[in-house]
C-alpha cells in the first residue's frame, strides 16, 4: 500500500500536459483503490480492530489527492487555443472527480477514520475551497466552488465535529460569493426543518408528519442537489445553534449573532 501511494502521489508532480493526461487519470483511480472506493465491500486498507495502523495511509492519501488542485496547467502555444482549452477542461473534470472522491469518504469509510484523520480531511477540504475562492482568474473555478463548498460542509456534518474553527474562519470571508450564501441558507433551512421535526414529531398536523427514516435525516435542498444525512437529535440541535445563533449570518463583519445584536440594542435604549 505504501508503494501504491508513492506511485499515485508522484504522478501529480508531473507537468499537466496532453501527454500526461492518462497518468493523472490512473493516479486518481489509484487513490480510489487506496480509500477502498473501487470496491467498498472489500476495503483495500486493512483494519485490525484499531484506528492506529491505517490512519497515516488515509491521511497521506487525502493530502496527496489535494495536489491535483494546485497544479499549473501547461497548455500549448497561442496557435493551439482549442487544444489549450481542452487541457484546461480536462483538468477541471479531474478536479470534479477528485471532489466526488472526497465526498464519498464520509459515507463509505468515514466510520474507520480517527478524529485526527477527520481533522486532516476537513482541513484539506476547507483549504481547497479557500484556494478556489481566492483564485478567481480561472473560469473553471466557478464550476468547482459550489461542489467543494457542499463537500466540505457535508464532511463537517458527517464527522460529527463540534470544532467550529473551520466554519468561523472561512464562512465570513467567503460571504462575497453568492454560491456560499445560497448553500448556507439551504443548510439553515434544512436544520430548522430538522429541529421542527424533533420538537413536533408527535404532532398530528399533516405537514409535520414524516417517514421514520426522514425523521433521522438532515435534508439539504440546493438548486443542483438534494442531500439526506442521518444525524442524531442532539447533534442536529448543536448544528442549528452553530449556524443560526453562533455564526448567524455570514455577511456580518463581526462574530455576532442576531440574538446578541438584539440584546445589545436593547441595553442601549435603557
Amino acid at each position: 500500500m505504501k508503494m501504491t501511494l508513492e506511485i499515485a502521489s508522484a504522478a501529480f508532480k508531473l507537468p499537466f500536459t496532453e501527454e500526461n493526461l492518462g497518468v493523472f487519470g490512473e493516479s486518481l483511480d489509484l487513490h480510489k483503490t487506496l480509500f477502498g472506493l473501487s470496491n467498498p465491500k472489500a476495503l483495500s486498507i486493512p483494519v485490525e480492530g484499531t484506528f492506529t495502523k491505517p490512519q497515516w495511509l488515509y491521511q497521506r492519501a487525502i493530502k496527496s489527492l489535494s495536489s491535483l488542485f494546485g497544479i499549473v496547467v501547461n497548455t500549448p502555444g497561442k496557435k493551439s487555443k482549442h487544444r489549450a482549452e481542452a487541457v484546461h477542461e480536462k483538468h477541471c473534470e479531474l478536479c470534479k472527480e477528485a471532489i466526488e472522491v472526497y465526498g464519498m469518504l464520509g459515507p463509505t469509510v468515514g466510520n474507520l477514520f480517527s478524529e485526527e484523520t477527520w481533522n486532516v480531511l476537513l482541513g484539506i477540504l476547507f483549504g481547497i475551497a479557500d484556494y478556489l475562492m481566492k483564485n478567481e482568474k480561472e473560469r473553471s473555478n466557478e464550476r468547482l466552488r459550489p461542489l467543494i463548498i457542499e463537500c466540505a460542509i457535508l464532511a463537517f456534518i458527517q464527522s460529527g465535529s463540534r470544532d467550529m474553527q473551520f466554519l468561523e474562519k472561512y464562512f465570513t470571508v467567503w460571504a462575497v460569493h453568492s454560491e456560499v450564501l445560497n448553500y448556507w441558507h439551504s443548510l439553515c433551512r434544512g436544520l430548522t426543518e430538522r429541529l421542527a421535526s424533533i420538537l413536533f414529531r408527535t404532532s398530528k398536523n399533516p405537514p409535520l408528519q414524516q417517514k421514520d427514516e426522514l425523521r433521522k435525516c438532515l435534508v439539504i435542498q440546493s438548486k443542483s442537489s438534494k442531500k439526506l444525512i442521518e444525524i442524531k437529535d442532539d447533534y442536529a440541535v448543536y448544528l442549528w445553534y452553530l449556524s443560526l445563533i453562533h455564526i448567524s449570518e455570514p455577511t456580518r463583519p463581526l462574530y455576532i449573532s442576531y440574538a446578541v445584536f438584539c440584546l445589545k440594542k436593547k441595553k442601549k435604549k435603557k
